[in-house]
């Protein structure tokens, strides 16, 4: 329960450092810093609740912070993902979320095409040798 109350912190403070300002980008550091070291750890959650609360998190990260625009970043959350509990829930809130984060990590690569090319090698590479080989839809 601890970790998910985390999570959701983390989240409000990266939505209280936006504000109404929908449509801007914010340094990781000024959330916490190391947030860019973080997020990759949270979402490798183990604990069904506290994964949800963490995908959450993570999209917030993508959505507005920049140090989710590097292609090395997006490669590192992506493969977590793959070889987590993610991609592979039964929960449909949890693919839904890790899903979304996938594409978003796609989206807001600052590196040209590279972000995209890098999480859909992992996805291809790593969820075949997967026990539920699926790609996202």
């Amino acid at each position: 329960k601890i970790r998910k109350i985390s999570y959701e912190l983390l989240d409000s403070m990266i939505l209280k450092k936006v504000g109404n300002k929908k449509n801007c980008s914010i340094e990781s550091e000024t959330v916490i810093e190391s947030l860019d070291s973080v997020i990759p750890i949270m979402v490798k959650d183990s604990n069904a609740g506290a994964l949800d609360a963490a995908l959450v998190c993570a999209n917030s990260y993508a959505e507005y912070c920049t140090g989710a625009t590097s292609a090395h970043q997006a490669q590192k959350i992506a493969k977590v993902l793959v070889k987590g509990n993610a991609l592979s829930s039964s929960r449909p809130s949890t693919t839904k979320n890790a899903n979304s984060l996938v594409l978003k990590l796609m989206e807001v690569g600052s590196d040209g095409s590279q972000s995209l090319h890098l999480v859909t090698e992992i996805l291809l590479t790593e969820r075949i040798k997967s026990r539920k080989p699926t790609l996202v839809s």
